[in-house]
């Protein structure tokens, strides 16, 4: 059973894509995300949705709260049901969340960058390190 499962989804990864960004939804806005693995966050307001797929009939796998960050799964956005949809990853689930309303209103998340964090630093000397905690 799980490989027809593991077949089905590496079928809809190669065509699912494909077919649902050359649907009616011809005014798909570009996605902010351009690389696998880009971080991002919910903007205030309300929760992001996680679903099974890319569609708002899909199976609701869990909320994504605003603040929270998220990784991208997949280099490529999927427009459906209105919604611009990217594939996320959090610690939590993986699954699909809508990045914007096809119509050019406000995306519902946005890229992230987190500050680099200093673990440590080269002691005056030039041979040990002194952590920050």
């Amino acid at each position: 059973m799980w490989r027809v499962c593991l077949i089905g989804l590496l079928l809809f990864n190669i065509f699912g894509s494909t077919a649902a960004q050359s649907s009616s939804e011809g005014n798909c806005p570009d996605s902010q995300f351009t690389e696998w693995g880009m971080n991002g966050v919910v903007t205030l307001g309300d929760s992001n949705n996680v679903r099974a797929q890319p569609s708002t009939s899909a199976a609701l796998l869990g909320q994504i709260a605003p603040g929270e960050p998220f990784n991208v799964n997949y280099n490529s956005a999927i427009c459906a049901d209105g919604y611009l949809w990217i594939g996320i990853v959090t610690p939590a689930f993986e699954g699909w969340t809508t990045e914007r309303p096809i119509d050019g209103s406000d995306p519902f998340v946005l890229p992230y960058a987190p500050e680099p964090r200093v673990i440590g630093e080269l002691a005056d000397d030039g041979r040990r390190w002194q952590y920050h905690r």
